[in-house]
């Protein structure tokens, strides 16, 4: 009986001790110290000064405006954080940034993004240089300038001495799409390159088929197989120009075939 009563004045006097105040406990504090570090470094994440960017430069541009470039990065890179306004160093996406400008100004050919720390960021622009102008028809109603890519980027008009480019069937064209493929470009402009400077002959259009068919402004069409190499069938070609086809057989020219492997032919 008397170590029954022991224990209940004992659990009794237990119930009675007084508790620990939230500030005596070591994990308040330690809870406190991790919110305040972790707000301090979201602070300095997002919204410490010295790590905003403070200005973007652009060089290389000539034909696109700087101010419209730098008003689409500035709405690429400014974000809110919390309904905030932030533009964070840290939290620009650089791919991101770059894919926006390539999209939203179809004359630029490639934008490389810098961080320059504690300054902001710089724009290396790349503008696309026209080789031809590509026309989708005949009639020359719809008619852009295309680049060494085969990428259409601005409005164009042919002019005299320019090359057009034509690609067989009709479809839809918006700046900044690719519509020749870059090896047929590359073809293109060897095979123009070569009878300008060597034989002082204008390539005046070119037909993207297959064959692809060159029309020079003598008025004879040039036959070219772009699956093959074309340096043996430039090779052919100038053999001919120079050995058999003389100025004045040019004059009466009406194509040369150089699509075939073994030789090539003319009339």
């Amino acid at each position: 009986m008397k170590n029954h009563r022991h224990k209940h004045i004992k659990s009794k006097l237990r119930y009675l001790k007084p508790k620990k105040s939230l500030f005596d406990r070591s994990v308040f504090w330690l809870a406190l110290l991790f919110l305040v570090v972790a707000g301090g470094v979201f602070y300095l994440f997002f919204f410490f000064p010295q790590f905003q960017v403070q200005a973007i430069t652009i060089s290389g541009n000539q034909n696109v405006s700087s101010v419209d470039i730098q008003t689409a990065a500035w709405q690429n890179i400014n974000k809110k954080v919390l309904g905030i306004s932030s533009k964070s160093i840290f939290t620009v996406n650089t791919t991101q940034l770059k894919r926006s400008l390539l999209t939203g100004f179809p004359d630029l050919e490639n934008v490389n993004v810098q961080h320059r720390w504690l300054a902001g960021i710089h724009l290396e622009i790349t503008e696309r240089s026209p080789v031809a102008t590509f026309c989708a028809s005949k009639s020359f109603e719809q008619c852009f300038l295309i680049d060494k890519n085969g990428v259409i980027y601005a409005n164009g008009n042919p002019t005299e001495n320019n090359l057009i480019v034509r690609q067989a069937g009709g479809q839809t064209f918006i700046t900044g799409m690719p519509v020749i493929d870059k090896s047929s470009m590359a073809v293109i402009t060897k095979v123009k390159d070569d009878l300008q400077n060597n034989f002082q002959i204008h390539v005046k259009e070119a037909l993207v088929s297959n064959p692809l068919i060159f029309t020079t402004t003598e008025g004879w069409k040039l036959y070219v197989d772009p699956s093959i190499s074309i340096d043996d069938q430039i090779t052919k070609m100038d053999l001919l120009l120079k050995n058999t086809i003389t100025p004045a057989v040019r004059k009466k020219l009406q194509y040369i075939y150089l699509q075939y492997k073994d030789r090539a032919y003319y009339k």
